[in-house]
């Protein structure tokens, strides 16, 4: 997987097989010589309760045409 990500890049977990897996392989010359980051994420790192509904007035506002080119920020929390 490792070697999809690019220099100084970060592989990102979203999915597993089996909850009991525990082993996986990777390329520790890769991660530390290139400088690359493997992480995991839940959801998308998001708050459902919070992110799904903010999404859907922005979505709601681009579909009544009172937000044209409106644009998605994110910033260091959503990381």
């Amino acid at each position: 997987m490792l070697s999809l990500v690019g220099k100084g890049g970060t592989g990102v977990v979203t999915g597993m097989g089996s909850m009991t897996d525990i082993d996986g392989e990777l390329s520790l010359f890769e991660l530390t010589v290139l400088q690359k980051r493997l992480q995991g994420a839940m959801f998308g790192g998001g708050n459902p309760r919070y992110d799904i509904p903010k999404l859907l007035g922005l979505y709601a506002d681009m579909n009544a045409g009172t937000n044209l080119r409106g644009v998605v920020m994110y910033d260091e929390a959503d990381h």
